[in-house]
């Protein structure tokens, strides 16, 4: 039977969770279908991400879990072979559930992969074979991608999406992502498939709907099921509601993910509301959800940084969280920064930066700027200011060396004030940045000599110099908390110095320097 938006609670086999349970899957997607058909956009990259939940989250090791992507028949049929054979080997020894996730162009009795027809009937039929005690298969199969959601677009013409309901295998679950005769629908808003993302949503802890740190199946294909019908409902577009055939021999709960403890996570406050999109380091769409307030929302996410944003007509709400090292943040009202919804919502274009001004405090070592002068240190403070991925920065500090030769002690201080602008690149979780670093520096040198009866000469008479130095800049930046920023930093610059003479004489000098930021 077809199950619409069935109150799942009273769902699922009798299995037990991931602990005493071996989980096996083949998740595959294609973006390419029959001859004739508009290349999908989001089909393979929506089974990565189906892929990367359901080993993170959800009980399957890694080396249970087959990803095909772009592959034709032939090879999911080869990949879902080998599963069947996997639990074959398993089933004497412990329970084994066998899931199944594909992503591509379908009709209502096949899917098309690559240019060929594969038949459902003849994938599900291969499924049975598994001696696993729960099969659940997810057809996401979507002919004619939409290209915008709730923002607009017009679907292509109306295609059946839906699967063979005929035969019913006690321990089976099958969903598809759409009706009889309705359209599954990509946003490129989203970058995937509508019903994917919200099934991923509902995995990531958004389905938890008792709080308790774990997603059931019912769980998960309620919440799918509710804010797929909803979001296609209020783009205007054509009704897009899931569907769920089952069999089952036994009931109770068999827990699809599990989002509490280790990982990475971002707890949204019980005194937030609305809608809330929460986008990775590329600016992709990675949960966008409904919250109300007085319900602590947690989603469990992979290691990266992440902005989280409350959404609004004019003006939207944001904050950037860090979890490269993973932990939990929890993100109140108070850590939000009111910006102009447009900006905060544009794809492409330079970043924005919500905290802009940065205190900065540096330390380093500078060689070659004075003849015959060691290694020159230098501590330095002051602000920077991000604009998209331009920074422009302004230090002052000190600086102190001290040389001993022919019985003579020179120290020589210094007060610098480095002036910088620097374009920054994302390279993964860090920045490189590549500018010019302008240099003015005020020198202040003193002498003493050592004299034959063993004590100390009167200090020679110090003398000043004005350098002026300028030079390109590298650097490579990692934030080590939402607001905390460590850096290295690399000068290789020309210095020019009147002599005293009315002449100005020019060397070669080089600087390496280690800073701290804090975001104001």
């Amino acid at each position: 039977m077809i199950l619409p938006a069935l109150p799942l609670a009273l769902l699922l086999a009798a299995t037990g969770g991931p602990g005493e349970e071996v989980r096996l899957a083949v998740v595959a997607g294609n973006n390419r279908g029959l001859e004739g058909e508009q290349r999908l956009e989001f089909a393979e990259l929506d089974a990565r991400r189906v892929h990367a939940v359901l080993t993170q989250l959800g009980g399957v090791a890694p080396g249970n879990a087959v990803l095909v992507l772009g592959g034709g028949p032939e090879e999911l049929v080869r990949a879902v072979g080998g599963m069947v054979a996997q639990a074959e080997a398993l089933a004497a020894g412990a329970p084994v559930t066998a899931l199944l996730y594909v992503s591509a162009h379908a009709d209502e009795e096949a899917l098309h992969l690559g240019g060929k027809r594969l038949p459902l009937e003849t994938l599900r039929g291969l499924v049975e074979r598994a001696p696993a005690r729960l099969r659940i298969s997810v057809i996401d199969g979507c002919r004619v991608p939409v290209q915008a959601g709730y923002k607009g677009g017009r679907p292509g013409p109306e295609i059946p999406v839906a699967v063979d309901r005929s035969t019913r295998v006690a321990g089976e679950v099958f969903i598809s992502a759409a009706g009889p005769g309705e359209l599954a629908q990509e946003w490129t808003e989203l970058r995937g498939s509508l019903f994917t993302h919200h099934l991923l949503v509902g995995l990531r802890g958004a389905a938890d709907a008792d709080r308790n740190g774990r997603v059931t199946l019912g769980e998960a294909y309620t919440f799918a099921y509710r804010t797929t019908l909803a979001r296609a409902a209020e783009s205007g577009l054509v009704p897009q509601r899931p569907s769920f055939d089952l069999r089952l021999e036994g009931f109770g709960d068999w827990v699809f993910t599990r989002v509490g403890g280790g990982g990475a996570e971002i707890a949204l406050a019980e005194a937030l509301d609305g809608r809330f999109w929460i986008t990775d380091q590329r600016g992709d769409v990675v949960a966008e959800l409904d919250k109300r307030a007085g319900e602590p929302l947690h989603l469990a996410l992979g290691l990266g940084r992440y902005r989280v944003i409350r959404l609004g007509a004019e003006w939207v709400e944001a904050a950037d969280l860090n979890l490269a090292l993973g932990g939990s943040r929890r993100v109140d009202p108070g850590l939000l920064v009111r910006v102009r919804a447009e900006r905060a919502l544009a794809k492409g274009g330079s970043a924005l930066v919500l905290r802009p001004w940065s205190l900065v405090l540096g330390w380093g070592v500078t060689g070659g700027s004075t003849p015959g002068m060691s290694l020159q240190q230098a501590g330095e403070a002051g602000l920077e200011r991000a604009v998209g991925d331009w920074r422009v920065r302004a230090l002052v500090g000190g600086g102190w060396s001290t040389t001993t030769a022919e019985r003579a002690t020179l120290e020589q201080t210094e007060l610098r004030l480095p002036l910088s602008v620097t374009r920054s690149f994302p390279v993964s979780l860090a920045r490189v940045g590549l500018g010019l670093e302008l240099r003015p520096r005020l020198l202040w040198q003193e002498a003493t000599r050592q004299v034959d009866t063993g004590g100390l000469a009167p200090p020679i008479p110090g003398q000043r110099a004005f350098l002026l130095g300028v030079g390109p800049l590298a650097a490579v930046s990692y934030p080590l908390g939402d607001r905390f920023t460590a850096a290295l930093e690399g000068w290789v610059g020309y210095e020019w110095a009147p002599d005293g003479q009315g002449e100005v004489q020019g060397r070669s000098s080089a600087q390496v320097r280690a800073l701290v930021g804090w975001a104001l």
